[in-house]
């Protein structure tokens, strides 16, 4: 049985294990350093046997438990409040992710990286530098993205959005569709840009109605990726990776498409208008 451990055991964390239990897709450890932890692993348990589910969750203090994991999810981490910028928390949140590499180096160095602490772009980046395999190093942003243009969009919809995991993300209007029809045909431009916004302000929005950050798409989101990497799937899905000259971008970490097996992430190189492409080079060139 494929094993996940999962490092934050708050809302996004305790959500992802539970979507991934009850999808049978992996026994699942799940770590913190409250005893909090232990209580959320028991209660997912017992839904699971509710549901009659064979696989396992713990939940533990103790590092050790991790070893020979598949995939480690890292989403521990302070939170974002909504009037903080996700770049607001680097400093903090870096010293915590760093201590955990070192627990993740000790006892499954080969695992994937599934990574949700924000500013995510940012520690992708810092995780890769710290001698990480850039393949094995996943950044979870557009998935959480791309659903929420999807929903803003409403039914039948297909959509993606790409770029840094932040307010200049980029929703493909190019291939963006609603019931099979290009959305340029079905929305307005004023529409269309109305849930382009909607969409970058998808998280604050969020935020400023329950208080804190998303976390039942979050957990979702962490669910496909896993499913992907786990099942072997090479479904294309939109995640930060580093760049190494696709799109004519080189040195940084951002949302593209990617396909997921067990190999890790492999960017996919999809037609863009000339304007989005322009937009990704824009936001890059911003930061650098």
């Amino acid at each position: 049985m494929p094993k996940v451990s999962i490092i934050g055991a708050g809302n996004v964390g305790a959500t992802a294990a539970f979507v991934i239990l009850m999808k049978k897709l992996a026994d699942v450890v799940m770590v913190d350093i409250v005893d909090a932890v232990k209580g959320k692993a028991l209660d997912i348990q017992q839904a699971g046997t509710i549901e009659n589910i064979q696989n396992t969750i713990i939940g533990t203090k103790n590092y050790e438990e991790i070893k020979n994991s598949d995939i480690v999810v890292i989403t521990a981490g302070k939170p974002r409040t909504p009037d903080m910028t996700r770049e607001d928390l680097l400093e903090t949140n870096w010293k915590i992710v760093k201590s955990i590499l070192e627990e993740v180096k000790k006892h499954c160095p080969d695992a994937i990286l599934i990574m949700v602490t924000n500013p995510l772009d940012l520690l992708v980046n810092l995780v890769i530098k710290q001698g990480f395999n850039p393949k094995k190093v996943i950044g979870q942003s557009g998935v959480l993205d791309s659903a929420r243009f999807k929903t803003f969009l409403g039914k039948n919809s297909e959509g993606m959005v790409i770029g840094y995991h932040s307010d200049d993300m980029i929703p493909l209007i190019s291939t963006a569709k609603i019931n099979g029809k290009p959305i340029t045909e079905v929305l307005t431009k004023e529409q269309i840009n109305q849930i382009i916004e909607r969409t970058r302000k998808g998280g604050k929005e969020i935020g400023n109605l329950i208080g804190t950050t998303a976390y039942y798409a979050p957990g979702a989101a962490i669910a496909q990726m896993t499913k992907a990497i786990l099942n072997d799937t090479n479904e294309i899905i939109p995640c930060c990776v580093k760049v190494d000259g696709q799109y004519q971008i080189t040195e940084t970490c951002l949302g593209l498409p990617c396909k997921l097996n067990k190999q890790g992430a492999e960017i996919i190189e999809i037609p863009l208008s000339q304007e989005e492409l322009n937009q990704l080079k824009e936001s890059v060139k911003k930061r650098k």
